[in-house]
């Protein structure tokens, strides 16, 4: 068989997701490798995004890091600009997230002002959280 070719810089994208628009148009040009479209004949893999991930990614920093030209906003893989890499799908966890709707805007940003037209995020429960006690939730309300 042979080896499967990666699309170049500018050509038009498809995705093999049916909940994501069928081509990149809005993206541009993908800066880091586009790991969602070049890994199509695969399982999906979801990354599950932790709470300290979000906070470090989605908020403002001028903290330099070796390797990331634009900082920890590198690390933002739902992002089609970053220096790194970017995949459009992504897991999170309610018994993780900012319950505060104005602190979750800044504090997960990463998850929150996605292009919600080019990514899914799944979205787990957050049952284990509840189960165990560590979800403090006010529940006699």
């Amino acid at each position: 068989m042979p080896p499967k070719k990666t699309p170049q810089q500018g050509t038009k994208l498809t995705s093999p997701n049916p909940h994501v628009a069928k081509t990149y148009d809005n993206m541009g040009e993908v800066a880091g490798k586009d790991l969602w479209t070049s890994n199509s004949d695969f399982a999906v893999f979801l990354p599950s995004i932790s709470a300290i991930y979000a906070r470090l990614v989605s908020q403002p920093n001028d903290r330099t890091v070796a390797g990331l030209p634009d900082g920890l906003k590198d690390l933002d893989f739902l992002q089609p600009n970053t220096n790194l890499f970017y995949y459009p799908i992504a897991l999170y966890s309610s018994g993780h997230s900012v319950w505060d709707l104005a602190q979750s805007d800044i504090q997960e940003s990463m998850v929150q002002k996605r292009d919600k037209n080019a990514t899914v995020i799944i979205g787990d429960s957050g049952g284990y959280q509840i189960a165990t006690g560590v979800l403090k939730w006010p529940w006699q309300k």
